[in-house]
């Protein structure tokens, strides 16, 4: 806006220039014609001069010889003849005087006119000149308009530069912050098991990342008894159903209903037994195939678990920290694990949708392979589950007895005990058990 602004301004003040212009060369030229015309009235005020002082010698000497001509009477008759030259002669020099009033007054009238314009030349030439500072003063203004425009271009590109480095130091700046708190933490265990060892506690070592680690394992098994339990809960309701349509049809069909079965081949009740009963064992092989996801997602977890362990202890003995026998765990193969995760891609790759193949096609080498390697997964994962299952045992207790108040079962006094508890019975409490 403040451009297109300047350059109608600049317009209107080339009109006005151009305006001023041409009447400042109009008057030039009226100047001119008037200085001619001084000239001429100065010649003629001088060509009246030289007439009025040849008529005043000429009165001067007629006056000489009228005077003459009073005192001799002999001339006065001259004198008479004389008058009409003397009365013209009297006139002229009045006219040449009145002339010589009007041209003075022209004259001085000229030189009114020639300051006048003199001043107009001078004030034109005054606005000329601010035009000339206004037009340079726009061209710098307009010049440094654009060096502004352009200096605050790079100045926000700088900003965004800038600021995107900014973000990038405030995401180091965090991320050092979270690996300080972390060596921090870290620094803290490391403390407390320094602790342990100098004072020699018979303690074994605690690591936080172990507890974290095995808390997300128990999570997981309770996660994994719930939903078991949420599948039996309903296999029960489905037996109870049928039960009670068991309960409401007779058991022994009468002679005529049993001629008529025999007679009919299929009918409609028949039918949707079949159809219940196959319900029923596809409900149990995908209750299966889901028990067995959840198993192999916890011998997953159990192998992690069993390799962060086998480095931890490493370490350790390496660095002199671990020197006991009997905390020194039975050794893992990396073969066991490498045929673990064979498996277990085998069993994935039955499972998948996209593959044809039935499940009874898998061959005997195939099927001891996978037992084989369970029984390994289960060798492997003994120690770390002989720790944990105690607590997992408890944690499980609670939440059966928690889930069978909600559903409002009582929960007898005995419980059947994990594998655990059963191989740390002793032969007298286990003959005791199977009485029970």
């Amino acid at each position: 806006m403040a451009l297109s602004r300047s350059e109608e301004n600049w317009s209107v003040l080339i009109n006005e220039f151009n305006i001023c212009k041409q009447k400042l060369q109009s008057k030039r030229e009226s100047l001119k014609i008037m200085m001619k015309e001084l000239d001429q009235a100065q010649i003629e005020k001088d060509v009246y001069k030289n007439k009025a002082r040849q008529l005043q010698r000429d009165f001067e000497e007629l006056k000489t010889a009228v005077g003459e001509s009073w005192n001799n009477n002999e001339h006065a008759l001259k004198f008479g003849e004389n008058e009409k030259k003397v009365n013209t002669l009297t006139n002229l020099l009045q006219y040449s005087k009145d002339e010589n009033g009007r041209l003075k007054t022209d004259l001085e009238n000229i030189r009114q006119l020639y300051n006048d314009t003199q001043k107009d030349n001078i004030l034109l030439r005054n606005s000329l000149t601010r035009q000339e500072e206004t037009k340079k003063v726009n061209e710098n203004g307009v010049n440094d308009k654009e060096k502004l425009i352009i200096q605050l271009e790079e100045s926000l590109a700088k900003l965004h530069d800038l600021e995107d480095e900014v973000e990038v130091l405030r995401e180091e700046n965090k991320q050092i912050e979270d690996e300080k708190q972390s060596i921090h933490e870290k620094n803290l265990r490391l403390n407390t098991e320094l602790n342990y060892i100098l004072h020699n506690d018979d303690k074994r070592i605690v690591d936080i990342d172990t507890l974290v680690l095995e808390n997300q394992y128990l999570k997981e098994v309770v996660k994994q008894y719930k939903e078991e339990k949420s599948a039996a809960n309903n296999t029960v309701q489905r037996y109870k159903e049928a039960l009670k349509q068991k309960r409401s049809t007779p058991t022994s069909p009468s002679k005529g209903q049993s001629e008529g079965f025999f007679t009919k081949s299929s009918n409609s009740g028949t039918i949707a037994d079949l159809q219940r009963v196959n319900k029923a064992l596809t409900e149990k092989l995908s209750e299966k195939d889901l028990a067995l996801k959840h198993q192999r997602n916890t011998n997953r977890i159990l192998g992690t678990r069993v390799h962060e362990l086998e480095k931890k202890l490493k370490t350790l003995e390496i660095s002199g920290l671990w020197s006991h026998e009997k905390r020194i765990p039975r050794q893992i193969s990396l073969e066991s694990f490498t045929t673990i995760e064979q498996t277990d891609k085998h069993i994935s790759l039955i499972d998948s949708p996209s593959n044809n193949v039935d499940k009874d096609d898998i061959n005997g080498d195939t099927a001891s392979n996978l037992t084989a390697t369970v029984d390994n997964k289960e060798d492997c994962s003994e120690q770390v589950n002989e720790e944990c299952e105690l607590t997992s045992d408890k944690l499980n207790d609670a939440e059966l007895t928690r889930i069978d108040n909600k559903n409002g079962i009582k929960t007898p006094d005995k419980r059947i005990p994990s594998p655990t508890m059963i191989k740390r019975l002793s032969p007298d409490s286990l003959r005791a058990l199977e009485d029970d």
